[in-house]
């Protein structure tokens, strides 16, 4: 794609045309050849020279007044041939044959620019005329080559990319003929579906919070469960895409799922090419979904998951562009890099890939220099234990500047004044552009200073070195750091200043800046920002970090290693976080924020309201309870566990517990428990028999759940327990909740007492008998749950029958001669069932 917005604009002012799409070419006719810079103008193609700087000297334009048609070569990728009239210029022959890597995109813009042009002269719509056509002579020797399909496989094209495909399963086509990517095998019912994105700026995906493949998958996961009632993920996990059939030299990410349903089973590969050519600043996303259906009698039924996500991954390794356009415009891309145009991870790619570095690295390791001497100076054995072979690596960088001088040259490198280059600027927009370059520089120079330069120096070395420095070394490296930062309002007129991160102290309000996020993140992990603020302004600083969390401007990782930070924290009262203030930032953050971010947010309030009544109070006078229900249908593993186990903290105070019931907590458990019973989502089904357990404190709660959906009493509630508690061999955390949850549940109902009574008590006395000593937890709540069998007499005879009174005694002396301060409630217990069956016997 070469259709880089800042590139077109540079080329439209040397044309002094628009221009709308631009091509490294090679052209021929008359027994000659040159190689040009093709652009296609509003008007007539320009051709540049290769170095980008002035037109060729004769064969400079062609006006579309003087193209009669284009002929597109069978034969070949790359070939097309221009056909021109009678009364063209006469430096140009009557066929021009082109020879571009990407010949549809520049005949398919070529076509549109020449219809545009006839419409406004001719006030009419006119076809441009375009034939495929087998060029005579042959293409020469090319060095492209092309891979086979596998065995059984067959080659596929969608949308300027092939894939490898099995031969029995078959496409379907659109009305008009037109491939769209799905396919079916009639026989076995397989379906398969190939997503080809179109192409975007790689630094637009961060102003859309699709910076990273793993967001894409999310969507995508989201849209394939939202109509499935109950299904489980068995694989969400990264993915490295294993072919390079064209020798693509573009950076290759990937994220697999698998997802386990009643009625099928489904493997989702999410591929992103990024860094494409010719310009390396484009990303474009891929998506592999293959549906298996798993009703009786399928063949996929008992075949094992492995192999059918091998399927799709081999689909998705074998994805490739149709065209091997490895080329690129090196002289287009030294310039966007010298411009800076390009996230961390583009200056790694053209660093490592294709050997070009911005003009400033010379100065940014300059920077860097100064602030390894700076800190050599300060026990640098201590500080830098690297520092010999980091030595080697500044070796070539200046020394002689201090952080103040290579700051200030930062700032000339980008000055522009009226007139350079052809570009007239008033003061104040010479001021917003350097201001702007300004930030483009403190963000090459953060990912410079980060590992870009040297891995075995980093921005932590810097801001959280193990020694105290001195005065003068401290006030350079803060420098350093405000600048790296960059912290300032987005009002590019104005102009930055380093004090404005000693400011946010007296006004910590940031969601009016904007700063680079790489550091920002550097600088809340090591608590250099939280070190700004005394004790007494801990308020302040809880302020500061909310607003960074409810900002819609601030970046994912930024927000996330808050989060991080906060579930780190074993005492909050002890630290410099305010509870109460954190956690309603937290909240307003979960109610826009996508599923990763509700996950850590969900995470960090579970931390912070364990044993805090007020952040507890707080967050249920809010929004809590509707953001939780919300979150319990988001079907979405992690989150729905971690939303349960804040759901436990909540629920344990009545007027707690009303408020969650009151916003349909009860239908919302009830549908997980309904959904995942007879899965192996363990983790999720012992954090919902907690929830049942706690919310059954309260009797209108208890007979909802005892209440099927349809209305019948001793609904679906009841035996879903039972059967889980059935169904586990051992004794296990999840035996032990259900236990708890089904005493809860049957308390003060006689009827659910004696269904589940009958159910558990031939079973639950052994276990009780040969696991006191080892599971005492899972032994206190049999016991209890036995107590309150023991009220109803047909429960007693059953309990006798089963010479629970003699497995009591033994119970009691054992743990009497052990005697322990853990023990003693639970040895009350026992004696109190002890007792109660002796009334009973009498």
């Amino acid at each position: 794609m070469s259709e880089d917005p800042h590139i077109l604009h540079a080329l439209g002012q040397a044309v002094e045309s628009k221009v709308r799409y631009f091509e490294e070419v090679e052209l021929s006719a008359g027994g000659a050849s040159w190689a040009a810079i093709c652009c296609v103008g509003s008007r007539a193609l320009y051709f540049l020279n290769s170095d980008w700087d002035k037109f060729l000297d004769t064969r400079s334009t062609l006006s579309y007044n003087h193209i009669e048609a284009v002929q597109v070569d069978t034969g070949s990728e790359d070939r097309a041939m221009i056909l021109l009239s009678d009364d063209r210029d006469r430096y140009w022959a009557q066929a021009v044959q082109v020879i571009a890597a990407a010949r549809d995109d520049l005949v398919e813009n070529l076509a549109v620019a020449w219809q545009a042009h006839k419409m406004k002269a001719h006030r009419r719509f006119q076809s441009m005329p375009l034939a495929p056509v087998e060029f005579p002579e042959p293409r020469g020797p090319v060095s492209t080559w092309t891979a086979e399909p596998f065995f059984g496989y067959r080659k596929v094209v969608i949308n300027k990319y092939f894939a490898f495909v099995p031969e029995k399963i078959r496409q379907i086509e659109s009305l008009s003929g037109e491939p769209t990517g799905r396919f079916r095998n009639p026989d076995t019912g397989l379906e398969l579906e190939l997503h080809v994105h179109k192409p975007v700026a790689v630094l637009s995906l961060e102003r859309h919070g699709l910076d990273s493949v793993r967001w894409v998958a999310m969507e995508y996961k989201r849209f394939l469960t939202k109509s499935v009632d109950a299904y489980h993920v068995r694989c969400h996990e990264p993915y490295t895409k294993r072919m390079n059939i064209t020798d693509d030299i573009a950076v290759w990410h990937g994220w697999k799922m698998f997802f386990l349903c009643r009625d099928v089973s489904i493997a989702v590969l999410i591929l992103r090419r990024q860094y494409m050519p010719p310009l390396a600043d484009t990303a474009q996303d891929f998506a592999v979904v293959m549906k298996f259906p798993r009703g009786e009698g399928s063949e996929f039924a008992r075949c094992p998951e492995s192999l059918l996500m091998q399927e799709a991954q081999l689909i998705a390794d074998s994805i490739s562009p149709l065209v091997q356009a490895t080329k690129m415009y090196r002289g287009a891309i030294q310039a966007k890099a010298d411009a800076l145009m390009y996230d961390e991870g583009g200056y790694d790619f053209l660093q490592n890939n294709l050997g070009i570095r911005p003009k400033l690295y010379d100065l940014a390791g300059a920077f860097l220099k100064a602030i390894f001497l700076v800190l050599k100076g300060e026990k640098s054995d201590l500080i830098l234990p690297y520092a010999d072979q980091m030595e080697v690596v500044l070796e070539q960088f200046r020394g002689d500047l201090d952080v103040d001088a290579v700051i200030a040259q930062f700032r000339d490198s980008g000055a522009l004044t009226s007139g350079a280059g052809g570009i007239s600027l008033n003061q104040e927009e010479a001021e917003k552009h350097t201001n702007a370059w300004c930030v483009r520089v403190a963000r090459y120079v953060g990912w410079a200073v980060n590992g870009g330069l040297g891995p075995m120096f980093s921005l932590r070395d810097i801001v959280d070195t193990p020694v105290r420095l001195g005065v003068d070394a401290d006030k350079k490296i803060r420098t350093c750091v405000e600048f790296l930062l960059h912290l300032r309002r987005p009002d590019m007129t104005r102009r930055f200043f380093s004090a404005e991160l000693s400011q946010v102290i007296s006004n910590p309000v940031l969601s009016d800046h904007v700063f680079t996020s790489s550091v920002m993140q550097v600088l809340i992990e090591t608590k250099y920002i939280e070190k700004l603020f005394t004790r007494e302004q801990k308020d302040r600083y809880t302020a500061l970090l909310s607003d960074l969390l409810s900002s819609e401007t601030v970046d994912v990782s930024v927000k996330s290693e808050i989060c991080r930070q906060l579930l780190q924290v074993t005492n909050p009262r002890g630290t410099m976080i305010v509870p109460v203030m954190i956690a309603s930032a937290l909240l307003r953050m979960m109610s826009k924020a996508n599923t990763f971010l509700c996950t850590y947010a969900t995470a960090a309030l579970v931390n912070l309201s364990a044993d805090d009544d007020q952040v507890k109070s707080a967050l249920l006078s809010g929004s809590v309870a509707s953001t939780l229900v919300k979150q319990l249908a988001s079907k979405d593993d992690d989150l729905v566990h971690y939303t349960l186990r804040l759901l436990v903290c909540l629920s344990k105070a009545a007027h707690h517990r009303s408020i969650l019931v009151s916003a349909g907590t009860v239908g919302a458990v009830q549908e997980i428990l309904i959904s995942t019973y007879d899965s192996d989502k363990t983790k999720i089904l012992v954090q919902v028999a907690g929830v049942i357990g706690q919310l059954c404190n309260d009797g209108e709660t208890q007979k909802q759940f005892l209440t099927s959906r349809t209305g019948q009493y001793l609904g679906e509630t009841l035996y879903t327990l039972l059967y889980i508690y059935d169904r586990e061999s051992e004794i296990s955390d999840l035996r032990t909740r259900v236990i708890f949850a089904i005493k809860q549940l049957c308390h003060n109902s006689p009827e659910a007492q004696v269904e589940a009574g009958s159910h558990m008590i031939s079973s639950l006395i052994p276990l009780l008998r040969d696991c006191y000593l080892t599971k005492r937890e899972f032994a206190f709540h049999a016991v209890l749950l036995l107590l309150s069998f023991s009220g109803l007499t047909i429960l007693q005879d059953k309990m006798g029958k089963c010479q629970l009174r003699t497995v009591l005694h033994d119970i009691y002396r054992e743990t009497e001669r052990r005697e322990s301060s853990s023990s003693a409630a639970f040895r009350t217990k026992v004696k109190e069932l002890y007792d109660r069956m002796g009334k009973q016997n009498t």
